[in-house]
């Protein structure tokens, strides 16, 4: 083993010691630290299991600024504006969902004339197969 590989394992021991505590600290899920570092559910478990020996230090460090985030947001005083915010974001989000199932719903209107319209069940197969491109 090389100085390289042992100053690796180091920062690897470091950063996996500061991400168990703040872990255990916050009472955090692979899922919910998932949501801040990007990276698989699945994998953060393996890290925190310790079934993965030697997770990346690129990783590593995804998990650890995900964690100061975390904390830096947690300690950020709710005000009106960022509730405001909050709101008009999950507005823009039910408006979207709703643009969509009105998309989808002319999308059944449309085809059920076709059908209606259609003079038989071959047509009715190749206009569906052209809509289906």
């Amino acid at each position: 083993m090389n100085i390289k590989d042992i100053d690796n394992q180091d920062i690897r021991n470091n950063l996996l010691t500061f991400i168990l505590e703040k872990v255990k600290e916050h009472k955090l899920s692979s899922y919910q630290l998932s949501k801040f570092s990007g990276l698989s559910h699945v994998g953060i478990d393996k890290i925190l299991d310790g079934r993965s020996k030697k997770p990346s230090i690129n990783n590593l460090e995804k998990l650890k600024e995900a964690l100061i985030s975390l904390e830096t947001h947690q300690n950020t005083p709710v005000t009106l504006n960022t509730l405001n915010d909050k709101l008009d974001n999950l507005v823009g989000l039910v408006e979207t969902l709703h643009n969509r199932i009105g998309v989808m719903e002319l999308d059944k209107e449309i085809l059920m004339e076709i059908i209606k319209n259609s003079s038989s069940q071959e047509e009715f197969k190749s206009i569906e197969s052209k809509l289906s491109k």
